[in-house]
């Protein structure tokens, strides 16, 4: 085997290692092994030389002294034969900072090279080609620059590589493809990793692993990597591979990982990927396919995960023969565009766990065999158009924690058989056409965390039986015709933090139905019959950040306990009977953003205290969990109308005082507020002039001052309010002319029921409606 000297390494090594003529002349005096020693040790003294930062003293045992040697010195991560020649460096997970020195191209009789999981940088030394002995070379997890040189395709004893995690760039080197004898590759997870798969790979014939997932590949799969016979692993997702699937991945028979997911394919999935009988794991999802679901996959009995998800395009129906796969664990089909039914046959995999086919159009009724799937953890059918009854079969699913059916069109009675299933965490049987009531033996639910019926057609009483679940976080029974009062026993589920009741029939009080819920986070009781004054409790509950009370009895003032609820982003309690002052520690919570205390009886006067509303300065801050199923909606009146919001991330900030009989001036305070979208004070007995603060509140499209007391002009600053959509200044006092310019092009603009001369300029305003025709669309003018 080639000696290589020190001088042959560039990159500054020569100049570093001079020798004198007489270590020269020693050199010659002393046997080849000794010769080999010294070289080695120059070798590795210079790769610590390259090493900045050694925390944990790794090297230190590498000695400078002349009796030293890597082979007789104990030279910490060095491995020797039994000659007595370095054959296996091992420094991983050593916390080593610096670069990989070229010199370790003078160990020639190196097999094994591992430097992975430390901060290494700089580029890999093309010299390392030289080690023709290699059968190991691990630089994996560290922060290594530049190209893979094509010189490492000179290794051709190597059975393992792996450069994975670095920061590494440009192309894959198709001189790799020269390793005959290759076991592993592991070249994933390089960001910078560009350019095609280079077709040399399927050369590769004893390759067993092949990882390229996670780079920025582009191109087809070469059809050439179906020659790789031996292959067990084929990690090629999170890249940006386009074309078709070659079916030649077919002929991979031994293969049991296959991960294509996340790149754009196009075409459908190969119905040759059906010989794959060894196949365990083929994950698909979100590669833009098209076509159907080649039947030929039913012949894949190996097979314990698969995911098709989220390739929108294809369609048709799910394949009958799926039922024969026995071994399957996973089945995720979900956000795609299949249609027909559910085949009967999926109850036939005995081994299944979970089950997605949410969000595609699905019909029919749920197969009552879906009840022989013992094993069943996570079921998904929601977003489907399924119809029918619940099959009461399913209560034979003892291990089934997640049951997702909402938005179907499943109906009749919910079987109260369902209550015997003992394992479930999540219920969701929401927008469907379910009738009669809630089977009170769902109070046997008791590792229940999230309920939602929300909407359906139920009626009568909220079980007391509820009160048994003591893990319950989340509850919805908004939107159904329940009636009577809520249970006492439901202050037994202190776990709770989302109450959701909108929208029923519901009685009576409710002042201390929520004292014993220490994490709550929502209470939403709005539209019914609720009576009595508002719950006092909520001062206990620093947690709480929304609170929609609107539309019932409500009487009283609001509780001054509430003065702690720090976290509050949505106060609703508007359409009720409540009364006082407008408490000033109310513009003190500094991160509500909406406030509708509209259409109730408070009275007094708009504190300046307003400026320091906080939440009402800023922009929308996001209340739901986009990583959850639950979430927080609320009906705002604005723009005349009532505006609903199915996810309070995009509610706007919105201020309502309107139909009370608050009196005295609009504070000029008002003009802080910077953030607001909406702001409703009409249908009060306010006084004075329109403050011009207001201009300051660029980002209104709604403002409505309607049926007050208000005099002057208007001031011709809100003529920047560019974003204003809707304007009512109706049944005022208000006089003068209307602001010249660009003023409400395209606005709604409401006027009507001022002073006589403010009617001429009202004219002028029709006139300006007329011009700006060409440009105005659903612009209303009222006189």
């Amino acid at each position: 085997m080639r000696l290589h000297s020190p001088a042959r390494v560039t990159g500054g090594f020569q100049s570093s290692t001079k020798v004198s003529s007489d270590r020269l002349l020693l050199s010659a005096m002393v046997s080849d092994n000794d010769r080999f020693a010294i070289t080695e040790k120059e070798a590795l003294l210079l790769f610590k030389a390259s090493i900045s930062k050694d925390p944990r003293g790794i090297l230190t045992s590498w000695s400078l002294s002349g009796s030293s040697f890597p082979c007789n010195g104990g030279w910490t991560g060095v491995g020797c034969d039994s000659a007595g020649r370095v054959v296996s460096l091992d420094l991983h997970s050593c916390n080593l900072t610096g670069y990989i020195s070229p010199s370790l191209s003078n160990l020639t009789f190196l097999v094994h090279l591992n430097l992975s999981i430390n901060s290494l940088t700089g580029r890999i030394p093309p010299q390392l080609g030289y080690l023709a002995s290699l059968t190991t070379l691990d630089f994996k997890r560290n922060s290594l620059l530049g190209t893979i040189p094509q010189e490492l395709g000179n290794c051709t004893s190597l059975l393992w590589l792996d450069l994975s995690h670095n920061l590494l760039n440009g192309t894959l080197p198709s001189s790799l493809g020269q390793l005959s004898g290759l076991y592993m590759l592991q070249l994933h997870d390089l960001p910078y990793i560009t350019g095609p798969i280079p077709r040399q790979f399927g050369n590769l014939t004893n390759l067993t692993y092949l990882y390229l997932g996670s780079n920025q590949l582009i191109g087809r799969i070469p059809a050439e990597l179906g020659n790789i016979r031996k292959l067990k692993e084929l990690y090629l997702m999170l890249n940006k591979l386009n074309g078709t699937i070659p079916s030649e991945l077919g002929q991979l028979r031994n293969l049991e990982y296959l991960s294509l997911f996340m790149n754009n394919f196009e075409g459908n999935i190969p119905s040759q990927l059906g010989n794959l009988t060894n196949l365990k794991y083929f994950w698909l999802l979100l590669s833009n396919l098209n076509g159907t679901i080649p039947p030929e996959l039913g012949k894949l009995q190996n097979l314990i995960q698969l995911d098709l998800s989220l390739n929108f395009a294809i369609s048709g129906t799910i394949p009958s023969e799926l039922g024969r796969l026995k071994n399957l664990q996973v089945l995720k089909l979900f956000q795609m565009n299949l249609t027909g039914s559910i085949p009967r046959e999926m109850g036939n995999l005995s081994s299944l766990q979970e089950l997605y086919v949410s969000s595609n159009q699905l019909s029919g009724p749920i197969p009552r065999e879906i009840g022989r799937l013992h094993n069943l953890i996570h079921l998904q059918l929601y977003f489907n158009r399924l119809s029918g009854p619940l099959p009461i079969e399913l209560n034979q699913l003892q291990n089934l924690q997640t049951l997702l059916v909402f938005t179907n069109r499943l109906s009749g009675f919910i079987p109260p058989e369902l209550g015997a299933m003992k394992s479930l965490t999540s219920l969701y049987l929401g927008d469907n056409f379910f009738t009669g009531g809630l089977p009170d033996t769902f109070g046997n639910l008791t590792n229940l965390e999230y309920f939602e019926v929300s909407p359906n057609l139920l009626r009568g009483p909220v079980p007391r039986s509820f009160g048994k679940l003591k893990s319950l976080i989340y509850i919805d029974i908004s939107k159904n015709k329940f009636s009577g009062v809520l249970p006492a026993e439901l202050a037994n589920c202190t776990t709770l933090q989302w109450f959701k009741a909108s929208n029923n029939t519901l009685t009576g009080e409710v002042r201390k139905a929520f004292n014993s819920f220490p994490d709550l986070h929502t209470v939403a009781l709005a539209n019914n019959y609720f009576t009595g004054q508002l719950p006092d409790g909520f001062g206990n509950q620093s947690s709480l950040v929304v609170i929609d009370l609107q539309r019932n009895q409500f009487h009283g003032k609001l509780p001054d306990v509430w003065a702690h609820l720090e976290n509050l982003r949505v106060l609703s309690v508007g359409y009720n009977s409540l009364e006082g002052t407008i408490p000033n520690w109310l513009w003190s919570l500094n991160k509500l953003q909406l406030i509708d205390l509209g259409n109730n009886r408070f009275s007094g006067s708009i504190s300046n205290q307003i400026r320091f509303s906080d939440g009402l300065k800023n922009n929308v801050t996001e209340l739901d969990d986009a990583n959850n199923l639950y979430k927080d909606d609320i009906t705002v009146e604005m723009k005349g109308s009532n505006a609903y919001y199915k996810y309070l991330w995009t509610v706007v900030i919105s201020l309502d005082l309107s139909g009370n009989m608050l009196s005295g001036s609009v504070p000029d305070d008002i003009g802080a507020l910077t953030g607001l979208f909406n702001l409703n004070l009409s249908h009060n007995a306010l006084t004075g002039s329109i403050p011009t603060s207001l201009a300051k509140v660029l980002t209104l499209e709604s403002l409505d001052l309607s049926d007050n007391l208000l005099t002057g002009p208007i001031p011709p600053q809100l003529t920047q309010l560019t974003s204003l959509s809707f304007l009512n200044l109706s049944d005022n006092q208000l006089s003068g002319s209307i602001p010249k310019g660009d003023f409400l092009v395209f606005a709604t603009a409401i006027f009507s029921s001022n002073l006589s001369d403010f009617l001429i300029a009202c004219v002028e305003l029709m006139c300006l409606y007329y011009s700006c025709q060409g440009k105005v669309k659903n612009s209303t003018l009222s006189f």
